[in-house]
């Protein structure tokens, strides 16, 4: 995945169904992302409080839960209506779900065990972006219809994640 030019080539050819990737791949990422989430409080200036970092490690876990279920619901209600063939790929929906939402947890993990604020950190999920966005060629989608498409599958994949970890950033602070 970090070669976004080749990575969809090499995931179309692997066999692996999206419920291993999420069983074996992204949930025990998921867990390493809650463990950082919780230690993340250990390098704060001052006291340590485990009730904020329990919420902030269950916001994060929330958020990527949700972009991974609805993201892969969006996909594969829109994709018919985009797609070369007007045929649904449930598992091409899945793969791509999961892969951003596990590209995602690691921009979380990275947050979590650098101690300060980096702006630069903020930036990381135009990486995630960039990985959904070149997916149209792993999906068949039309080329007239692609930008549409990849504006949707954007949103409900990395929206979420950013718009709950921004509310709760206001509620739990």
């Amino acid at each position: 995945m970090l070669s976004p030019v080749h990575a969809w080539e090499d995931i179309s050819g692997e066999d692996a169904p999206p419920e291993r990737l999420v069983s074996t791949g992204l949930y025990p990422l998921m867990a390493i992302m809650l463990i950082t989430a919780v230690v993340n409080g250990a390098f704060a200036i001052g006291s340590f409080d485990l009730v904020r970092q329990l919420q902030i490690a269950l916001a994060q876990f929330i958020a990527l839960f949700i972009a991974l279920y609805a993201g892969r619901t969006v996909i594969e209600t829109f994709l018919p209506r985009y797609n070369e063939t007007g045929e649904n790929d449930p598992v091409g929906a899945s793969t791509v779900a999961v892969y951003a939402t596990g590209i995602m947890t690691l921009i979380q993990i990275v947050e979590n065990l650098i101690p300060v604020e980096l702006i630069v950190i903020k930036f990381l999920p135009a990486f995630a972006a960039l990985i959904v966005w070149k997916a149209q060629y792993y999906l068949d989608l039309s080329p007239e219809h692609s930008g549409y498409f990849m504006v949707i599958a954007i949103g409900a994949l990395i929206g979420p994640v950013l718009l709950i970890n921004l509310v709760m950033g206001f509620l739990i602070a």
